[in-house]
C-alpha cells in the first residue's frame, strides 16, 4: 500500500503544478505507469490527477506496462470503504500529509489520537490548544497557562462568564485600575455591609439633625427670652445705680398682705401722692427730703441675705400677682414725688400687656375718683396730717428698702440665664463640629456607593475621592506592614504579554501619581 500511496501522492502533487520540467514530467509518467501496473485504468488515473492529463495521454505514457490486478483490487476495496465513510482522496491525502508531519515531529499517530481523546474528555477545543501553543511561543509559561485555566474554572463555578469579566474591566477602568477595584471590594465585601453602614450613618445624621433643630429652638427661645428681658435689663441698669436690699422686698410683701394685693398697693401709692401734694402745702420740701435721705442710708446697710430675697420675689410675682405695668406705675409715681422706686419696674418682664392695659384703665378711673374727692380731702386735712407720717414712712420703706434685694435677684437671674446660654452655645458648637465630621463621612459614603452601584450616574472623574481613598489604603498598608509582591501584566498589543513583579505599595504610589496629573 505504501507504493500506491506514494504513486497517487506524487501524481496529485505534480498535477497541481502549472509548469513541469522534464524531470518532473518523467516522475509523473512513472507514477502513471505504476498506477497502470497496479490495475488502474487510464480513466481512473486521469481522475486521480484531477483531469490534468487526459485518459488518451495516460494510455500513451503507460502503453507498455503490464497490469497486475491484485493491487488495484485492494485499492478499489479501500476506495469503496472510503466512499462509504464519506471520504475522498483529498481527505486521504490530507491524512497522509498529517501523518507525515507527525512523523517529522517525532509523534506517533497513536499519541496524537490519545491527545485528541484527552482534549475531548476535558472539553477543550483543538483551536484552543493551538492558541495555547502560540502563547507558549510568545513567552508565556505553562504554569501561567495552568493558573489562567484554574482561574477560569473557579470563575465558572461562581457563575462568572466573559460578560461579567468585561463588566469588571469597565468598572476597574472607572476606578483607575484592577487593584483599586479589588481593594474597594475587599474593603466592603458585601453590598449588605455597605448598605448597613449607610443606614447607620443616615440614622446618625437624622439624630444629629434632630438634636441641632432642638438646640436651634432652644437658642431661639433664649433669644426670645433675651429680647423680652432686654427692657428689664436696661431698666435694671438704671435701678442698679440707686440700690435695693432685702428689707425693701419684705416691706413690699407685708404691704401686699396688708392691703390685699397689687391693686390696693397702687391705690395706697396714689393716695399717698395726693396726700403728699397736700403735705407739700404744709411742710417744707427740703426738710422732708433730708429726713428721707437719712433714713435710706440706715436702711441700705441692713439687708444682704440672697435666699430671703428670692423667696420674697417669688411671693411678689406668683402669690400677690404683681405685673410689670403695676410696678412701673409705682416707680413713676415715686420718681415723680422725689423717691424713685425703680426696682418695681424690673418685674415688668413677668406681666402681660392685657393686664397692663386693664390696670391703667382702673388707675385712671381711680385717679378721677380721687380728684373728685379733693374737696373732701381739703376738709379732712387735719385728719390726714396725722396719717401722713405713717403713710410716708411705709411708702419709703417699701420703695427704698427693696432696691438692693431685687437688684441681687435680677443679677443672679441674669447670670443664670447667661450661663445657660453659654452652655447651650458651647454644646451647639460641639454638636455642629461633630455633625460636620459625620457630614464629611456621609459625603464619602455617598460617592463610594454611587461609584460602586451606579457608576453611569457620575460623568466626571472623581479624582479627589479616588486620591483620598487610595491615600487611606496606602496609609493602612504602611501602618500594618502589608506589602505583598504581585504580578502586573501589561498588554502591549493583542496577544503579546510581558510580566514583572512589583510590590503593592509601588502600585498604590503609581495610582496616586496618576490622580495628581
Amino acid at each position: 500500500m505504501s507504493e500506491l500511496e506514494n504513486a497517487v501522492g506524487e501524481l496529485r502533487r505534480l498535477a497541481r503544478k502549472e509548469h513541469l520540467d522534464r524531470e518532473e514530467l518523467e516522475r509523473a509518467k512513472d507514477s502513471m505507469r505504476e498506477l497502470r501496473r497496479m490495475g488502474f485504468s487510464s480513466e481512473e488515473i486521469s481522475e486521480l490527477s484531477e483531469r490534468t492529463w487526459s485518459p488518451s495521454t495516460i494510455r500513451q505514457y503507460a502503453a507498455s506496462v503490464k497490469v497486475e490486478k491484485g493491487t488495484r483490487d485492494l485499492a478499489i476495496k479501500m476506495l469503496a470503504e472510503l466512499v462509504e465513510r464519506g471520504l475522498t482522496l483529498s481527505d486521504v491525502e490530507m491524512f497522509l500529509g498529517m501523518r507525515k508531519r507527525l512523523e517529522e515531529l517525532g509523534i506517533s499517530f497513536e499519541e496524537f489520537t490519545n491527545l485528541l481523546e484527552e482534549l475531548r474528555r476535558k472539553n477543550i477545543e483543538l483551536r484552543d490548544l493551538i492558541h495555547v501553543q502560540r502563547m507558549l511561543e510568545d513567552g508565556l509559561t505553562s504554569e501561567e497557562i495552568e493558573s489562567a485555566v484554574s482561574c477560569k474554572s473557579e470563575l465558572q463555578k461562581l457563575g462568572i462568564n466573559v460578560d461579567h469579566v468585561k463588566r469588571i474591566v469597565e468598572v476597574s477602568k472607572f476606578y483607575g485600575g484592577l487593584n483599586e477595584f479589588l481593594e474597594a471590594v475587599e474593603k466592603f465585601k458585601e453590598l449588605k455591609s455597605i448598605r448597613s453602614e449607610l443606614e447607620k450613618l443616615e440614622v446618625l445624621k437624622r439624630s444629629l439633625n434632630s438634636r441641632i433643630r432642638e438646640l436651634r429652638e432652644e437658642i431661639s427661645n433664649l433669644e426670645e427670652r433675651r429680647s423680652k428681658i432686654k427692657y428689664a435689663l436696661n431698666l435694671f441698669g438704671e435701678l442698679k445705680k440707686r440700690g435695693f436690699d432685702e428689707r425693701a422686698l419684705e416691706v413690699l410683701r407685708k404691704a401686699a398682705e396688708k392691703y390685699g394685693g397689687v391693686k390696693e398697693v397702687l391705690t395706697a401709692v396714689n393716695t399717698f401722692g395726693k396726700v403728699k401734694e397736700i403735705e407739700r402745702k404744709i411742710f417744707e420740701a427740703e426738710k422732708i427730703k433730708s429726713e428721707v435721705e437719712a433714713e435710706l442710708k440706715l436702711l441700705k446697710a441692713d439687708y444682704v441675705h440672697l435666699q430671703t430675697v428670692v423667696k420674697l420675689c417669688d411671693e411678689l410675682l406668683y402669690k400677690h400677682g404683681f405685673t410689670i405695668q403695676a410696678i412701673t406705675d409705682v416707680y413713676e409715681i415715686a420718681k415723680r414725688y422725689g423717691n424713685p422706686i425703680e426696682v418695681i419696674k424690673t418685674i415688668e418682664k413677668y406681666g402681660s400687656i392685657r393686664e397692663l392695659d386693664e390696670e391703667i384703665k382702673k388707675l385712671e378711673v381711680r385717679r378721677k375718683e380721687l380728684e373728685a374727692r379733693i374737696s373732701e380731702l381739703e376738709e379732712q386735712t387735719q385728719v390726714m396730717r396725722r396719717r401722713v407720717g405713717e403713710v410716708k414712712k411705709f411708702v419709703e420703706e417699701v420703695f427704698e428698702a427693696s432696691a438692693n434685694a431685687i437688684r441681687r435677684k435680677i443679677e443672679e437671674t441674669i447670670d443664670s440665664i447667661a450661663s445657660g446660654y453659654e452652655e447651650y452655645a458651647r454644646r451647639l458648637g460641639e454638636l455642629k463640629r461633630e455633625a460636620g465630621k459625620f457630614e464629611k463621612e456621609l459625603e464619602f459614603a455617598r460617592v463610594f456607593n454611587t461609584l460602586l452601584m451606579h457608576p453611569e450616574a457620575i460623568k466626571e472623574p472623581q479624582k479627589h475621592f479616588c486620591s483620598v481613598a487610595l491615600r487611606a489604603i496606602y496609609n493602612h498598608c504602611i501602618r500594618v506592614g502589608y506589602n505583598p509582591t504581585v504580578k502586573v501584566y501589561e498588554s502591549v498589543r493583542e496577544k503579546v504579554v510581558y510580566d514583572k513583579k512589583v510590590t503593592l505599595l509601588e502600585v498604590l504610589e503609581l495610582a496616586l501619581k496618576a490622580f495628581r496629573l
